[in-house]
């Protein structure tokens, strides 16, 4: 149909039109004839507005204002034709592809479904039966026939595996990287609640017989909790049992909650003697599998890392059967030595010996022994192959021992347990020994009658003891004897608390032992140089008893001469 509304304005020799009530631009399109009364139609070059025309050639009529008719041309039939070919042509991929429900593989920079705001955002196929969902150019999640992958295809040696830019501080901190962490959390804000991992199988009713929780005690600002590991005590059970906890103070403990750094709490077996058929829940054993001679666990005990400075160990014996062994007690003997030397030993027939021969004491000057008990006396050595400068004993010594005085009495402390009924003892006072040497200008501390010993004061870590609230958790079945989906009795939670007291370190340190100093005696020296003193005195008087009887049988003599005159 001819557009012809509106007249127009001309103008001899120029190319512009421009119409009087006309609109161009919704009715008129380039290439579309430009015709005046019965002059030859000239071809529209442009649409400019709804009121302006450019022609191809200059207007050659009168200028005015004229009537005008736009006469269509079989070229926009063509025009038509082309485009539509090239929408056809264009969309074939789209028929063909997702308009079939396929898509193209894609690149991480654009995945092969992604979003026209977000190109590099979407899914696309990561290889062979994998698809990786990508967010921001990287690949995030890859399914494939082994199961899925966070940040990394999976290799198929686990059902899912995460990885990622780990946060490499010791101490995790909140605003920390964790991409390759995996983080449950639970909606409950109580406590008690938690985010919690199950392990389980598809057998019976398919219910779990591990997990390791989340347990909060305290959710103000950053949450504070317990790790409870928890498993399933019998086919039976509606519930996990608790059997092992690590609590936010750092402590851990098996079978209950701890109360110290490490705590094992069972059924131990109750007699003395522990057979191999006992009761080992609340055993530690440490074990060495090499089964040579020597061989056996150990439990190291230090502060340096790798470094222990005190070793309590297993040495076997003979590995035949049941296997038989020593216990060695074994300490670092100075901060630059490599290795931890064997010191006791509890040997597995039930002695207890040094392990070298004439190298340990028990006890010392200021922290002694109080008793010994022995069926049989000691045996100390006294084979001349191990003494020199063997003499005998001078005078001036045992002068000086004459001159110290037995004596009774009681000891400070056994009064203090006892009262009245503290016994009495006989022997010597060590500062009168050393008295009555040192009159006789001699040092009685470089004989072996004495000896001397000074320590410095003891100090340790102060504690204090702090009652906390102790919450074990427990199951309570519904009402009613209500049932799940599965069949199993429905169960709610609630938490038993009891006070329990903990010892809290104070950050101060206290005087355990003053300072101070002590004299003792060497008993067996003290008899030997009292028998040694008796000895001489003894013979002194047999001596002067012997001069006696020769005066005493000359004057008998002589009487008797008188006598026979």
């Amino acid at each position: 149909m001819w557009y012809s509304a509106g007249t127009v304005n001309v103008t001899n020799g120029q190319r512009l039109v421009t119409g009087n009530g006309t609109d161009f631009v919704a009715n008129v399109l380039s290439g579309q004839g430009f015709i005046v009364g019965d002059k030859p139609p000239i071809e529209i070059e442009q649409v400019i507005s709804a009121t302006q025309l450019m022609l191809r050639t200059a207007w050659l009529g009168a200028s005015g204002t004229i009537g005008y008719s736009i006469i269509p041309t079989q070229s926009l039939m063509k025009d038509l034709a082309d485009r539509a070919a090239e929408l056809i042509g264009s969309f074939a991929s789209v028929r063909d592809g997702i308009g079939a429900g396929l898509m193209g593989d894609g690149v991480q920079a654009a995945p092969g479904l992604r979003f026209a705001t977000d190109q590099d955002t979407g899914i696309r196929r990561y290889a062979d039966n994998a698809i990786g969902l990508v967010t921001a150019g990287l690949d995030r999640l890859v399914l494939n026939n082994s199961g899925g992958g966070f940040g990394v295809a999976n290799d198929g040696k686990a059902g899912v595996i995460i990885q990622g830019l780990d946060q490499v501080a010791a101490n995790m901190t909140d605003d920390g990287d964790h991409k390759a962490s995996l983080y449950l959390r639970a909606i409950a804000s109580g406590s008690g609640a938690g985010g919690s991992v199950l392990f389980g199988t598809t057998f019976g009713n398919e219910r779990p017989f591990a997990a390791i929780k989340g347990s909060v005690r305290n959710g103000d600002n950053n949450s504070t909790g317990d790790l409870i590991f928890s498993l399933r005590a019998a086919t039976n059970a509606v519930m996990l049992t608790e059997r092992a906890r690590l609590t936010e103070e750092g402590l851990f403990g098996l079978g209950e909650s701890p109360s110290h750094q490490l705590a094992i709490t069972g059924a131990g077996q109750a007699a003395n003697a522990l057979s191999d058929a006992g009761s080992k829940y609340a055993t530690l054993y440490i074990r060495d599998t090499t089964g040579q001679v020597g061989a056996g666990g150990a439990l190291a005990l230090g502060t340096a890392p790798g470094k222990p400075l005190v070793a309590l160990k297993a040495s076997l014996a003979d590995g035949a059967g049941n296997s038989i062994g020593h216990l060695m007690l074994s300490t670092r003997g100075a901060t630059a030595d490599a290795t931890l030397l064997a010191r006791w030993s509890w040997s597995f027939d039930g002695h207890y010996r040094p392990y070298d021969d004439n190298a340990y004491d028990i006890g010392a000057g200021s922290v002694r022994v109080r008793q010994i008990y022995g069926a049989n006396g000691a045996i100390n050595t006294s084979d001349v192959r191990t003494k020199q400068q063997v003499e005998a004993i001078p005078d001036e010594w045992l002068d000086a021992w004459g001159d110290v005085r037995h004596v009774r009495f009681k000891f400070n402390t056994a009064v203090e347990e006892k009262g009245d009924a503290a016994r009495w003892h006989v022997g010597y006072i060590a500062q009168e020994i050393l008295d009555a040497f040192a009159a006789r200008d001699l040092d009685a501390t470089k004989i072996g009658l004495l000896c001397h010993d000074e320590w410095e004061e003891r100090r340790e870590p102060e504690y204090r003891t702090e009652t906390r609230t102790k919450r074990t958790p427990r199951a309570i079945p519904s009402v009613g004897g209500l049932l799940d989906a599965a069949g199993n009795p429905l169960v709610t939670w609630t938490y038993d608390e009891e006070p329990e007291e903990v010892q809290v370190a104070t950050g101060n340190m206290i005087v355990t032992r003053e300072a101070g100093d002590l004299w003792s005696i060497r008993p067996d020296q003290c008899a030997a140089i009292e028998a040694a003193w008796q000895r001489r005195e003894i013979g002194k008087s047999a001596s002067s008893l012997t001069n006696a009887e020769i005066m005493i049988t000359a004057l008998l003599s002589r009487i008797e001469a008188l006598e026979a005159a």
